[in-house]
């Protein structure tokens, strides 16, 4: 096979499964942030929210052991921006969608599961290594050794008649570069390169051939040969990890890169089986009785501990964060705690007499926020209602014959088939100067919103009014958020009368 021809065939391949155009539109986005010196954290926020999957791995790893000097108990994927900082998160969506594309590819073939799994422990280590120099760099030093894979993993997935012929050239004692150009006519370089270029992947490539350091005793000089050195290191250990983890190789590879990445490497020597013993256990299964009962009331069932917990992350993050920052940490709060499928912050826009949504995340938010306005006179629908008296209001069934009347023309044609939904005006001087809404989408919240969750509730959108006074004290300060332009274009108990309309204190 001839180098034109495995290009040819590679394209053709990915574009019949559509998973890398899928991937390439999500780290798109992610790095149009990283580079939008403008851009807010909301925009990476709700980037990340737009995936559950990605929001729980994203909120596990800010919570884990390599993180817990600088971040402890995040349960807002906000949070974890104020606490780790924009580029982490970032780095760290980009690493799980790389590893969550070749996953769905992997489902059906051992083999390939088996590589894919050692290309996700590389990271891990990656990300450990690179920690020890400066959290900053985790995330980065996890994508780049996933991007050093890439070559590997493209043919493992792609082309498996020919990655067999690969893995018994290796076998045979040739090198991975010998062993690609004698069955595909390609090195792994020119092949991840033209992968990179063709998804317009965002990433330097790292050559097989600077990865090794050619002279053990000399420190790396830049960022580039300190990410090639870490991805060499890292991928070297985790094939030696799947071999059995021999330990004098071990020893030999540290000795070769430890020296380079200014590490000692006996340190590293024991943090490596440290890492190994953690990789070997067994991990723990997630419960689908807790997802079914989720799947059952709408919510999830600790939902009243969530709400807590976020209370509590919200009122440490209060005094630093700022009333945008504050605001969406909120509505994320309410969409993890109450497992709501939508969620918006409206403000009252007094040059135009409307209440517009300025900050929203979930399904059908991002490219209609510029059609969630209404007027700000008072009008019967349940959103004045509850401006107008001031009191968080539980919409059991928006669809019932009693209330869809009262539902605005802008909800029925942003959220068409929506069923449950939450509002909490903001107030500030005894009026409301906007609210917080959410919904559960086409399901509805059977199990309806508690006292005690109302309560967390209501402390939470407390907190916002009181940024919005703080903020308002200084020059336009108040104002930057709701008049600055729109962002850019995302059971228990039976089921009762469903007209039912619940307010809350």
């Amino acid at each position: 096979m001839n180098k034109a021809k495995v290009f040819e065939l590679l394209w053709e391949r990915t574009k019949e499964r559509g998973d890398f155009p899928a991937l390439q539109r999500a780290l798109t986005s992610i790095v149009a942030t990283m580079q939008d010196d403008l851009a807010s954290n909301s925009k990476l926020a709700a980037t990340v929210l737009g995936d559950f999957t990605l929001t729980q791995k994203v909120l596990r790893l800010a919570n884990s052991a390599i993180y817990a000097p600088y971040a402890r108990d995040v349960t807002t994927v906000s949070r974890a921006l104020m606490v780790l900082g924009s580029a982490t998160v970032a780095y760290t969506a980009m690493s799980i969608q790389l590893l969550d594309t070749f996953e769905g590819l992997a489902a059906s073939r051992a083999e390939a599961a088996e590589e894919l799994a050692q290309a996700a422990f590389a990271g891990k280590l990656a990300r450990v290594f690179a920690t020890k120099s400066g959290e900053a760099f985790g995330e980065e030093a996890a994508v780049a050794t996933l991007m050093f894979q890439l070559s590997r993993l493209l043919v493992v997935f792609y082309f498996p008649e020919e990655w067999e012929h690969i893995r018994q050239c290796l076998d045979l004692g040739m090198s991975e570069e010998e062993a690609f150009v004698q069955v595909l006519g390609v090195t792994p370089d020119e092949l991840s390169e033209a992968a990179m270029q063709e998804w317009a992947l965002p990433h330097q490539v790292i050559h097989k051939s600077s990865a090794r350091p050619k002279t053990p005793d000399t420190l790396v000089t830049t960022h580039q040969e300190w990410l090639a050195c870490i991805a060499g290191l890292s991928t070297e250990l985790a094939q030696e990890f799947n071999r059995g983890g021999d330990a004098t190789r071990v020893r030999g590879l540290l000795n070769v890169y430890a020296p380079p990445l200014g590490q000692d490497p006996e340190e590293l020597e024991e943090l490596v089986r440290e890492l190994f013993a953690a990789e070997s256990r067994p991990e723990e299964a997630v419960d689908p009785e807790a997802e079914l009962q989720k799947s059952l009331t709408g919510k999830p069932i600790n939902a009243e501990l969530r709400l807590g917990q976020a209370l509590a992350e919200v009122v440490s993050a209060a005094a630093e964060a700022d009333m945008s920052t504050l605001t969406q940490m909120v509505l994320e709060s309410m969409m993890q705690g109450l497992g709501l499928v939508a969620c918006a912050a409206f403000f009252r826009i007094s040059a135009k007499n409307t209440f517009e949504a300025r900050l929203g995340f979930g399904s059908g938010v991002k490219g209609n926020l510029d059609k969630m306005v209404f007027e700000g006179s008072f009008v019967p629908d349940v959103f004045h209602v509850a401006l107008n008296q001031g009191r968080s209001v539980y919409l059991e069934d928006v669809q019932d014959v009693k209330i869809a009347p009262r539902m605005p023309a802008w909800h029925k044609t942003v959220f068409p088939g929506v069923r449950s939904a939450v509002i909490l005006p903001i107030r500030l001087n005894d009026r409301s100067i906007g609210l917080l809404y959410g919904n559960w989408g086409s399901q509805p919240c059977v199990s309806g919103v508690s006292a005690k969750e109302f309560d967390y509730l209501n402390a939470m959108r407390n907190l916002v009014g009181k940024a919005f006074e703080e903020a308002a004290k200084a020059p336009l300060g108040a104002f930057l958020l709701v008049d600055a332009d729109k962002p850019p274009t995302k059971r228990k108990k039976a089921a009762r009368s469903a007209s039912k309309v619940k307010p809350a204190g």
